[in-house]
């Protein structure tokens, strides 16, 4: 009976690490307002990390393209549900 053996192959020099992406400010408000723009038929906003924003058109997930904003980071998801939910409470203490 034989055994199998594995050649790991040796690494070359170390991986480069991309320098960090250029701090940029997203502004919740001025981002669900581009997102409900996108069309008349709108049912959904979708955050989410590693994709761009995205909304529900007639039961189709479609890509929303804003300026300076391919993705969004894990940072950007975390501070949009804080603002969306910090105006939520902020609606609740007015009624």
């Amino acid at each position: 009976m034989g055994t199998t053996t594995q050649t790991i192959p040796q690494q070359s020099a170390p991986a480069q690490v991309p320098a960090p992406a250029a701090q940029r400010t997203i502004h919740t408000a001025q981002l669900v307002a581009a997102m409900l723009q996108a069309s008349p038929h709108v049912s959904d906003l979708i955050f989410s990390p590693g994709r761009p924003p995205q909304v529900e058109r007639s039961g189709h997930l479609v890509s929303v393209l804003v300026r300076d904003l391919a993705v969004l980071s894990a940072e950007d998801t975390a501070r949009i549900a804080s603002d969306l939910v910090s105006a939520k409470v902020k609606l609740d203490d007015q009624q």
